[in-house]
């Protein structure tokens, strides 16, 4: 979803040496979310957060976007299986200003989003600049 149209016309790629690695580690768990999760955070987000005020390695980047999903699946580490995501959880994609997934993740959600019904990442105030889709944007 494009966070400017509210479209499906945003696109956007991942490293092919980041798939290749999950295939050489043939861990079930990354490659079924890494193909199933991935993409369904990115088609219909719960909401997507502009500006990143701190990345991986403690950099800004303020034009970088996060989309957030709760999916109602994930897949169980050892075996792979889909298995219910459970509440307190949410799925972060982070998309670079060059349209590139650099980093997928399963998180806390934030507890006081979560009791409002809304699925947002934890310290989703200080950890982005701004909401710009979602449910109760900030």
């Amino acid at each position: 979803m494009n966070p400017a149209t509210k479209l499906s016309d945003l696109e956007v790629g991942v490293r092919v040496r980041r798939i290749k690695g999950i295939l050489r580690r043939k861990n079930a768990e990354d490659i079924y979310t890494a193909s199933y999760t991935l993409g369904e955070t990115l088609r219909s987000p719960d909401a997507i957060f502009e500006g990143l005020r701190f990345d991986v390695n403690g950099q800004h980047r303020p034009s970088w976007f996060c989309y957030a999903k709760h999916p109602e699946r994930r897949y169980d580490k050892a075996s792979g299986k889909s298995i219910v995501t459970p509440d307190g959880q949410i799925f972060l994609a982070f998309v670079n200003d060059k349209g590139v997934v650099y980093n997928w993740t399963f998180e806390d959600s934030d507890r006081c989003a979560l009791t409002d019904g809304k699925y947002l990442p934890d310290d989703y105030k200080d950890r982005f600049g701004k909401q710009v889709y979602g449910r109760g944007q900030t």
